[in-house]
């Protein structure tokens, strides 16, 4: 069903001088509350892409240094040639957005992230990197084995064992390096 056309009388009635000044308005109030967000799309776009420079990113860094100590910045860095966009995400989500929510503390994130890995039963190279940060964040490696073996009943023993191997393997290294 077509819309009927307006005519030239109704949108001379529309646009009155006080509507004309509500518009215009609007319009600065947008600019200012919006110009932020259009001046880092625009950044964006000049860049190519490139957005190392967003909060998100620039928060996620810091947070992945804090966690990780290098063993994450090493994986990124593996990244780079093939898949960059990937590393890029891997910034900003999960460490640049979804580690700053509250709710959690980071010893419980990282008590979490543990046990989803451990469930999966095949992210043994992720597991190793998580466990080394769940240790660098508090978490003892007694609460470490309890939730292996509370995986066990969960995720099964295979998962369980598996994730025990690598976490006598994250034990070994810290032993050799002087961490706790």
């Amino acid at each position: 069903m077509a819309l009927p056309k307006e005519s030239n009388d109704e949108v001379k009635n529309y646009i009155t001088p006080d509507g004309l000044q509500r518009l215009r308005d609007e319009l600065r109030f947008l600019l200012v509350r919006e110009r932020p967000a259009v001046t880092q799309v625009v950044a964006w776009a000049a860049s190519n892409g490139d957005r190392s420079d967003n909060a998100d990113y620039r928060y996620g860094k810091r947070r992945l240094r804090e966690i990780d100590r290098g063993a994450g910045q090493r994986v990124l860095d593996g990244l780079k040639d093939i898949a960059p966009d990937l590393a890029r995400y891997i910034i900003e989500f999960p460490f640049g957005d979804v580690y700053r929510r509250p709710g959690l503390t980071l010893k419980e994130r990282m008590m979490v992230t543990v046990t989803a890995l451990i469930a999966l039963g095949n992210a043994q190279p992720q597991l190793k990197v998580h466990l080394h940060s769940a240790l660098n964040v508090g978490c003892t490696r007694q609460e470490i084995i309890e939730i292996v073996i509370q995986m066990a009943v969960y995720a099964g023993f295979p998962a369980a064992l598996n994730a025990i191997a690598v976490a006598k393997d994250v034990f070994a290294e810290r032993d050799a390096e002087g961490l706790s």
